[in-house]
């Protein structure tokens, strides 16, 4: 289990904000904090193919929470968010948006 990660909660029609996203992280990341990122089961492919496979854990929504009944996207993404914890990967994340990126370098000290 981690101590500390980055986690990206993202989907298809944000794909290259993810992209921007993910460089900088890569570009900035100094103690090499792990990243995941996770997306609906059905944006993998998309996922993968413009960000490629390195450099990050991609997960699906699904496994992080199961949805009894259907909510609209913002809703969706905000559950999701909250429950990263279930998954036993870390003890603490910094949930960014697919939107977000870095300009300078960072270091677990700085979280």
């Amino acid at each position: 289990m981690e101590n500390f990660i980055l986690y990206i909660k993202s989907y298809a029609p944000d794909v290259e904000q993810c992209k921007r996203c993910l460089q900088s992280i890569k570009q900035y990341n100094r103690d090499n904090i792990p990243v995941y990122i996770s997306v609906p089961k059905n944006d993998f492919t998309i996922f993968k193919n413009t960000l490629g496979t390195d450099g990050y854990e991609l997960i699906a929504d699904e496994d992080i929470y199961q949805f009894k009944v259907p909510l609209d996207g913002w809703r969706t993404q905000q559950i999701i968010k909250t429950h990263i914890n279930r998954l036993n990967i870390c003890k603490n994340y910094l949930c960014l948006d697919s939107d977000s990126f870095f300009i300078k370098d960072f270091y677990k000290k700085d979280f």
